[in-house]
């Protein structure tokens, strides 16, 4: 199954937001917007790093509230999307809306191996790779323009997901696969996104330069966790994504 950096960050990668704008702009808006929902003054900091250590910080993970927020530039004029939450990255309506107040296309994606965890051992991490597309012509308030998505609701059931507009660089034929995971894969998913510009999974298409913005929220200390904490707790093993079916 095909992660960005073999899952060494997830569940913080395991979905990433997209916005079809310059870093500068996307930064100035999300800043505006978060001055409006926190009612204070926004910090937003400027590195030139790899994603690697772009990513640390937003460090600690937070649960209740998303007080730390990671734009990275991509190429092709994209900017990527992160955040700090607890259970991995929330871009869907940070991107709708960011993508409405910009007029530009957005992309939201969600990358997760499927790993059921012995039984009486929680919480169980459910797979997924999904693809959402928003813009101008798109349908309802986050003016979609298509979804795709392959999700596990169990141990063994999945859910096929598919709306809005066929795209020309979709690959219709593996719909009509019997089991429904094998119907949209990370492999696929890459080249849909390849399609627009992006290589999600390529550690050297984000930065180096980025913004990590960060709302005067405070966060109790029991609702802070490191990285290492998280991915225990989820059961995340880093590079196991490789071996695994997607």
């Amino acid at each position: 199954m095909r992660t960005l950096l073999d899952e060494a960050f997830a569940p913080t990668t395991s979905a990433i937001g997209f916005l079809e704008a310059s870093l500068d702009d996307a930064a100035d808006s999300m800043a505006a917007w978060l001055r409006g929902l926190h009612g204070g003054e926004v910090h937003a900091a400027t590195h030139s790093a790899p994603l690697s250590h772009l990513l640390t910080l937003l460090y600690p993970i937070t649960r209740r509230w998303r007080p730390r927020h990671l734009l990275a530039e991509g190429r092709a004029g994209w900017t990527a999307y992160f955040d700090c939450g607890l259970s991995g990255t929330d871009p869907t309506g940070t991107v709708g809306y960011l993508s409405s107040l910009l007029e530009c296309r957005g992309l939201s994606i969600v990358v997760a191996p499927h790993r059921p965890r012995p039984r009486g051992e929680a919480p169980e991490r459910y797979g997924a790779v999904q693809f959402e597309l928003v813009g101008p012509g798109g349908n309802g308030p986050l003016r979609v323009v298509r979804t795709i998505a392959v999700t596990a609701t169990g141990r063994s059931t999945w859910d096929w997901t598919i709306d809005g507009g066929l795209q020309p660089y979709e690959e219709t034929d593996q719909y009509r696969q019997r089991k429904v995971r094998d119907r949209f894969t990370s492999e696929m998913l890459e080249r849909y996104c390849r399609a627009l510009g992006i290589d999600p999974f390529a550690a050297d298409w984000y930065g180096p330069r980025g913004v990590l913005l960060t709302a005067p929220e405070p966060v109790a200390a029991e609702d802070e966790f490191s990285l290492a904490e998280v991915q225990e707790y989820f059961g995340i093993v880093p590079g196991e994504a490789r071996a695994l079916a997607g």
